[in-house]
């Protein structure tokens, strides 16, 4: 997503994978053409739109992004407190008025674990599918991490496996080191 005088805010829309105190953001900056402010952080969903509620309950900012960076954004001693399956949203969001920032993606890919919305012309948006996940981690309290989406943080594309009863190999594994 391309940051600029029309586009102004992306968010990654996901439920809270455990309970606890999310301390930090991590995302992925792409290109810059003017290094203009970046506020990130978290907010609540609305019941009534689905999108986020416009009220940062932690954030932290960037002041300058530069290109091909990861960013961590830390809360410090506060932070958001969340339940198993709330549902949050990072929310990223540029004060510029000049130039444009590209946040990083996942290419390509479904947002399968988050939906993924973009504040255009001033109202929230969903992007489809086919539109890539923004590269999010977060971090508790206790220094747990997690993804916001299960390719946040990789490059490159994925590649799909089919398999059945009838295909062979029957099974498939993961190998974790």
């Amino acid at each position: 997503l391309t940051f600029d005088g029309t586009h102004t805010k992306s968010a990654a829309r996901f439920r809270a994978p455990r309970t606890g105190t999310i301390k930090k953001v991590l995302f992925r900056v792409e290109t810059v053409t003017s290094a203009q402010s970046l506020t990130v952080g978290l907010q609540d969903i609305s019941p009534t739109t689905g999108y986020p509620d416009g009220t940062f309950d932690a954030s932290g900012t960037v002041a300058t992004p530069t290109a091909d960076t990861f960013f961590e954004i830390d809360f410090g001693g506060s932070g958001k407190s969340v339940t198993v399956n709330d549902h949050v949203a990072v929310v990223v969001e540029w004060t510029g008025t000049t130039g444009n920032i590209t946040l990083g993606q996942a290419a390509n890919m479904a947002a399968f674990q988050t939906v993924r919305c973009t504040y255009t012309s001033g109202a929230w948006v969903r992007l489809s599918n086919g539109s890539g996940p923004l590269w999010v981690q977060i971090e508790y309290d206790d220094g747990a991490k997690g993804f916001v989406d299960f390719r946040a943080g990789t490059t490159g594309t994925a590649t799909y496996l089919s398999v059945g009863s009838g295909s062979n190999p029957d099974e498939v594994g993961l190998k974790f080191t």
